[in-house]
């Protein structure tokens, strides 16, 4: 019994001071007792993302990913249109590196068709360069990269200047066939090439290699008169747009296999050019004629001194003429010819010599008349 009277006096003094100590709830609260007490048991709820935002640091930075958790895209190889690898090549026309350039130096461009069976299996094509041998080379790569390598470049090939510049000048041609794969190397190569024939990468190797051992630039390394005027006649003419490789492919055959006719007519168009610009020549000439023919009563005085001006005419214009063919690399003038003839006779050089020297610019004048790779294979026979 006594137990009981002081648990009921211990309530009945609880609920006194809770009483006491009650406040009343301001208006517009619906809340009562229950439920507060209710509520302060509960947990507290979570802010919305707008008072996370305010609650922010004014200074604080989103969390970026390291290099090490984004995501990894694979790259995708830029395609290069036919007009723009043809602007890269007309640039590499106009100039050359003359700094640290070795003319007697001299080395071979080589075609080598890769197959790649420890992956896809695909064929593909290398093209490019090298100063020793093309089966060192050959081997070379295929010890280091560990892919099947044939050689397809023309047989008999020997070596020649300014083969890494033609290097430059066949990637340029070839830019919108390049491939891109993974080697086993470990190294990004850029010189291989997919979706050409085998036949277009030959021609293609054999003109600008051709063309590079005519030597078509002065020594500064700029583009000689002849090969510029060409460069500029080809870029005036050329299409916006062109839609196959072989309309591509003859273009560029047409600039660097130009035909005699073209040497020709470019000589041609120069001395007539000269005959312009030079007009105070020309008159003067006609003048003197004119005053010879009217004050000299002798006509075979007139004959001898008409004789003496055309004679002096004739030879401003071969003098003019080998100056316009050293600088445009085109076929040597009259009095060139006789220089090296005269020269030949001094220095007391066996016939056989000459025979094979002429052999030669004969060979190399057909390849260049025919454009053909099977000509420069053909002996020609001197009578």
């Amino acid at each position: 019994m006594k137990k009981a009277k002081a648990r009921a006096t211990s309530t009945g003094s609880i609920s006194n001071s809770l009483a006491g100590t009650a406040q009343p709830l301001p208006q517009g609260t619906a809340h009562d007792t229950t439920q507060s007490a209710r509520g302060a048991s509960q947990p507290p709820s979570t802010p919305c993302p707008s008072q996370l935002t305010i609650l922010r640091a004014p200074h604080s930075e989103p969390n970026i990913p390291t290099k090490s958790t984004r995501r990894r895209h694979p790259t995708v190889p830029h395609v290069i249109t036919y007009n723009a690898a043809d602007k890269n090549l007309a640039l590499g026309l106009r100039e050359l590196d003359v700094k640290g350039l070795k003319k007697d130096e001299k080395g071979f461009n080589y075609v080598f068709s890769i197959h790649h069976a420890a992956k896809s299996g695909d064929m593909f094509f290398k093209v490019g360069e090298t100063k020793d041998s093309i089966q060192r080379r050959l081997q070379r790569i295929h010890s280091q990269c560990g892919l099947v390598v044939k050689d397809i470049t023309i047989p008999g090939q020997v070596p020649g200047p300014y083969y890494k510049k033609a290097e430059k000048l066949i990637l340029a041609e070839l830019a919108p066939y390049k491939h891109n794969f993974e080697c086993d190397c470990g190294i990004n190569h850029k010189e291989y090439f997919k979706g050409v024939s085998e036949s277009h990468l030959i021609a293609v190797t054999w003109r600008w290699t051709r063309f590079c051992e005519s030597e078509p630039w002065d020594a500064k390394g700029k583009l000689l008169p002849f090969w510029e005027a060409r460069l500029n006649q080809l870029e005036a003419r050329s299409l916006p747009d062109i839609a196959s490789s072989e309309d591509r492919a003859k273009k560029w055959k047409e600039f660097a296999c130009p035909s005699p006719r073209a040497y020709h007519w470019y000589n041609s168009k120069a001395l007539f050019a000269s005959a312009i610009t030079r007009y105070q020549l020309w008159i003067g000439v006609f003048l003197s004629l004119f005053l010879n023919l009217a004050m000299t009563p002798s006509r075979l005085l007139v004959c001898f001194i008409t004789a003496l001006q055309l004679l002096t005419t004739w030879t401003y214009t071969v003098s003019y003429a080998d100056s316009v063919s050293d600088k445009s690399h085109a076929r040597p003038g009259v009095s060139g010819m006789l220089r090296r003839h005269q020269d030949s006779a001094q220095d007391n050089v066996p016939e056989s010599s000459n025979e094979r020297g002429l052999r030669s610019q004969l060979r190399g004048a057909i390849a260049v008349a025919r454009n053909d790779t099977e000509t420069m294979n053909v002996p020609v026979e001197l009578e």
